[in-house]
């Protein structure tokens, strides 16, 4: 972890969040989460995991990270063997209970059986595919914790809906689940089956509003080449509003995502998350972080390049950013992206 203090007075302090690895930088965004939140080195925590490589379920983690008062860090693993950098993060942080999600076919039984084998609880949450999957855990985040304050947008209970087939705007989503936001994916033209279980206009009255909750308005994220107008024809037959939140690229997605968290939510932006838009695993482990700060997740165009979305964002919001976690080290967001993304915020 390296902190730069600005030259200027009112340019951003930045602090990099990395190690060599993907899962070394989730393991120091993990590190992050707990000092924020006070953790000692003798307070018992949990985590989630998520396989490094397979960007499906580790989407589906995001609707366990948060509540209002703590947030659980998404750690990363191999197919068939915990790195040593994981193995380091859970010693350290003191994890005692692990959820692992998505089958064994995607994190073995192994990884189970070795977390077992150091003392640590071990639960799996999975579904049929990558959308069962994301169901599931929606489903046991926001229907067993009955004092959890339910995502109302509008008076009406909200979901964000993103595309299966990509990234990046799901992981965009992830620090919104602070607010209770519960992100469900779909496919390009359809709901899938057990998805649309969640709304109140499902044709089957035992399947309608799964385990008592009813999503009544959707915020759909990304243009129609993600998600296509079929889907919200789809929305109307099954009882729910929507809106879209979309920009041409996936960094002017998040730039519109952190705009919209400032109009509905408050959120000043004093303190930003930026990683690189290219890949996931960064700003996936990044959104309980971004979530326990209030603070959302910028995408940079690639490790080279901050993106005119992103910068223009920045600039806009220049008197209030006083402070930006960068994800990765500079293989992933160059020194020179970081500068780009001080000088904009200044």
């Amino acid at each position: 972890m390296v902190t730069t203090t600005a030259s200027a007075a009112d340019a951003p302090d930045v602090e990099r969040l990395s190690g060599p690895t993907r899962f070394s930088t989730a393991a120091a965004i993990a590190a992050e989460i707990r000092e924020v939140q006070g953790q000692g080195p003798t307070t018992q925590t949990s985590a989630l995991l998520v396989r490094a490589d397979s960007f499906a379920d580790a989407l589906a983690a995001s609707n366990l990270t948060c509540c209002q008062s703590s947030a659980t860090p998404i750690l990363l693993t191999g197919r068939d063997e915990l790195p040593p950098a994981t193995i380091e993060a859970i010693e350290e942080g003191n994890v005692v209970a692990v959820t692992i999600v998505g089958g064994s076919d995607v994190v073995s039984t192994a990884v189970a059986d070795d977390l077992r084998a150091r003392g640590v609880q071990v639960q799996r949450i999975q579904g049929a595919d990558r959308y069962e999957t994301t169901f599931a855990t929606y489903l046991n985040k926001y229907s067993f914790e009955s004092n959890l304050p339910y995502g109302y947008f509008e008076d009406r209970a909200t979901a964000i809906l993103a595309t299966g087939r990509d990234f990046p705007d799901a992981i965009a989503a992830g620090p919104l689940v602070r607010e209770s936001l519960p992100i469900l994916l779909t496919d390009r033209d359809r709901i899938p089956d057990k998805v649309q279980w969640a709304f109140p206009g499902h044709p089957d009255p035992s399947r309608r509003c799964a385990h008592g909750i009813c999503i009544k308005h959707v915020i759909i994220l990304g243009g129609t080449s993600a998600i296509s107008p079929a889907v919200e024809a789809e929305l109307t037959r099954l009882g729910a509003t929507y809106d879209r939140i979309a920009g041409p690229d996936r960094t002017a997605t998040a730039a519109a995502l952190a705009q919209f968290a400032a109009d509905e939510f408050g959120w000043t932006l004093g303190h930003v998350e930026l990683a690189r838009g290219d890949k996931f695993p960064d700003a996936v482990a990044g959104g309980p972080l971004g979530a326990t700060e209030r603070s959302p997740i910028l995408l940079a165009e690639s490790p080279t390049s901050l993106g005119d979305a992103t910068r223009t964002l920045l600039e806009r919001h220049a008197s209030a950013v006083s402070f930006m976690h960068v994800y990765g080290d500079a293989t992933a967001v160059s020194e020179a992206v970081v500068e780009d993304a001080r000088r904009a915020a200044t």
